[in-house]
C-alpha cells in the first residue's frame, strides 16, 4: 500500500511500474519532470533526453542548452549549462541565487519588510507630532517658542535620518530582486566571519556571521557592487580586486545601519570612520582603501578593460 514497485529488466533501466508507459515499443515516464525540476521534452530527442525550462531546451547527455543564452556571460559558452557543473549548480527559470541561499534570502527579505513597517510607522508618530507642534507655535509665548522649536528641529533631523533608512531598505529590496534575475551566480553561506569573494566557477560568494541580518545586508551589497561594476574580487584569500574603494564599504556599512541602527544617524558613517574601523583580529582593514570612486565605468588604470571585467 503506497509504496512504488521497481522492475529491472536487462534492456531497460530501472523504472517504476505505476510511472511509465508503453509507446511505439519503448517505455517512457508518465511523470514527466525530471534533473532539477525542469520538464522532460521526451518526443523531441527521446525518453529522458530532453528538458523544456522557461527560456530554452536542455540536452541532459551534452550538458548543453540548445539555444543561445538570452542573458550571455563573455567568459562563457553561451550553450553551457550550469557553469559547468550541474552537481553544485542549476538553473531553473534563469534565478540566480543557488539553492543552498534561498533560506538566507528569505530571512533578509523578512527582516527588510518588518523594518519598512516599523520606519514607516516612525515616519507617521513623527510627521503627526511634527504638525502638532507646528500648530501650537501660533499660541504659544516666546519663551515656549524656544522649546517648541527646539523639539521640531530634533523631529525633523530624526525624518531625515528615518527617510535614508527606508530609502536604503527600498533600494535592498530592489537590489535583491536584481540579483535574482541576473546571469551572475551567487552563494550565501554562514560563516566565522563576514566576507564576499570570487570562486574559481565564476560565483561570487557572499559569507556572512551566523544569523546576523546586519551582515548579510553588508555582503548583499558588496554582491550588487560586484554586479554593477562598482566593486571587484579576486580569488579567497586574494587581495579585493581593483575596483575595490573606500566608498564601496561606506555604502555597505550604511545598508547595515539600515537593518539595525544605532542612537547616531547615519550620516555618521563617512569614509574616515569606516577607515578607522577594525575587524576581529583586530585589524584597520580599510585603513589603505583609495578614495576615489573606482568603477568599470571610471576606472584608469594599469590594466586593459578586458581585465577589469574578468577580475569583477
Amino acid at each position: 500500500m503506497g509504496c512504488q514497485k521497481f522492475i529491472y529488466k536487462p534492456e531497460l533501466h530501472i523504472y517504476s511500474s505505476k510511472k511509465m508507459k508503453r509507446r511505439n515499443g519503448i517505455y517512457i515516464y508518465i511523470y514527466r519532470y525530471g534533473y532539477q525540476g525542469s520538464e522532460q521534452d521526451n518526443d523531441l530527442s527521446g525518453a529522458g533526453n530532453s528538458y523544456t525550462t522557461f527560456y530554452r531546451e536542455l540536452d541532459p547527455r551534452l550538458g548543453r542548452w540548445m539555444s543561445y543564452d538570452p542573458k550571455p556571460r563573455a567568459w562563457e559558452s553561451p550553450f553551457a549549462s550550469m557553469g559547468n557543473n550541474p552537481i553544485c549548480n542549476n538553473d531553473i527559470l534563469g534565478d540566480e541565487f543557488d539553492p543552498k541561499s534561498d533560506k538566507h534570502i528569505k530571512k533578509i527579505e523578512t527582516k527588510i519588510n518588518t523594518r519598512k513597517e516599523e520606519v514607516n510607522k516612525d515616519i507617521n508618530n513623527k510627521e503627526n507630532d511634527l504638525k502638532a507642534l507646528q500648530d501650537k507655535l501660533s499660541t504659544a509665548s516666546e519663551t515656549e517658542k524656544k522649546g517648541i522649536n527646539s523639539k521640531i528641529e530634533e523631529i525633523s533631523t530624526g525624518l531625515v535620518n528615518d527617510r535614508a533608512i527606508l530609502k536604503e531598505l527600498s533600494d535592498a529590496t530592489k537590489e535583491i530582486e536584481e540579483m535574482k534575475k541576473s546571469p551572475q551566480l551567487f552563494r550565501i553561506r554562514e560563516s566565522h566571519r563576514g566576507e564576499t569573494f570570487a570562486k574559481k566557477d565564476g560565483s561570487i560568494q557572499m559569507n556572512y556571521m551566523f544569523d546576523n541580518m546586519k551582515a548579510l545586508s553588508h555582503e548583499l551589497k558588496h554582491g550588487h557592487q560586484y554586479l554593477k561594476g562598482e566593486m571587484s574580487f579576486y580569488e579567497k584569500g586574494k587581495k579585493k580586486g581593483i575596483l575595490y574603494d573606500i566608498n564601496d564599504e561606506v555604502a555597505a556599512y550604511k545598508r547595515g545601519y539600515a537593518l539595525e541602527p544605532t542612537s547616531n544617524p547615519m550620516s555618521i558613517i563617512t569614509a574616515d570612520k569606516v577607515r578607522a574601523l577594525k575587524d576581529i583580529d583586530g585589524k584597520e582593514t580599510y585603513k589603505n582603501l583609495p578614495s576615489d570612486e573606482r568603477n568599470i565605468r571610471t576606472y584608469e588604470g594599469p590594466c586593459s578593460p578586458k581585465e577589469i571585467f574578468f577580475n569583477r
